[in-house]
């Protein structure tokens, strides 16, 4: 979780604290986009067209990209804030790993012959 630094000590308040209720609600959304991800390619389209599981793929992949290359200030790969142990990580494993994932789900919505 993101820290504001305080001072030379590189520490500080987490920006936020979430609840159960939030982590329940990620935890949900990532487990959907699974799901739709498996029915996707899987070719099942459960009575909807293919092109709105196409758009919805690209969305998906688009909220990826944005959190990889978010000018916020604590993520992404413009982030300003360096000296946290999460800074650290996001600049190693998180944000590579969102663009990586939106570039997936951008693929496999127009890309691939799926």
């Amino acid at each position: 979780m993101p820290h504001r630094i305080d001072g030379e000590s590189h520490t500080g308040m987490p920006l936020f604290k979430p609840g159960a209720v939030a982590t329940l609600a990620v935890a949900v959304a990532l487990s959907l986009i699974c799901v739709a991800l498996v029915l996707y390619v899987s070719g099942a389209t459960l009575g909807l067209p293919r092109a709105l599981w196409r758009i919805g793929m690209a969305v998906v992949g688009l909220v990826f990209l944005l959190r990889g290359f978010s000018w916020h200030p604590y993520f992404g790969l413009f982030k300003t804030v360096h000296g946290t142990a999460f800074a650290r990580n996001d600049t190693w494993f998180y944000s590579p790993g969102c663009v990586l994932t939106g570039l997936g789900f951008l693929w496999l919505a127009w890309g691939s012959q799926l």
